[in-house]
């Protein structure tokens, strides 16, 4: 068996576990689910505005559209949901649920990506360098 076949077997012939985790909202228990790729991608391409930016609103909101499943493995929300999850406070579920999708999916955020760079560049005493 060549090299070729060998790497193909071992990446492409295995079936993989998705990451899920549990999550507790109101007494109901949510899986938030690990994306493919193909759907993460899909899921970033729709969060792009007008100038290829991603639209924070529509990523947090999106992650939960893409990534909440109840128990019986339905996805619980739907676009038709947007705008209500939008109108959701700040320290509730969809904080809660999407906080978990962005790091099971090992996507970052932008007010993420600003804090850890604005970390990197301070030294031990907190001072920027």
């Amino acid at each position: 068996m060549s090299t070729k076949e060998e790497f193909r077997i071992a990446t492409l012939g295995k079936t993989y576990q998705f990451k899920t985790r549990e999550v507790e909202v109101e007494g109901v228990e949510i899986e938030v689910r690990e994306l493919s790729i193909g759907r993460r991608d899909e899921m970033i391409n729709n969060c792009l505005d007008d100038n290829q930016k991603v639209d924070m609103r529509k990523f947090r909101i999106l992650s939960l559209v893409y990534c909440c499943f109840d128990g019986a493995g339905d996805q619980i929300y739907e676009d038709t949901d947007v705008d209500a999850l939008l109108d959701q406070p700040v320290s509730g579920f969809v904080t809660t649920l999407s906080d978990v999708a962005i790091e099971i999916n090992d996507m970052t955020t932008p007010e993420g990506e600003a804090a850890k760079n604005s970390e990197a560049t301070q030294d031990d005493s907190g001072n920027s360098q």
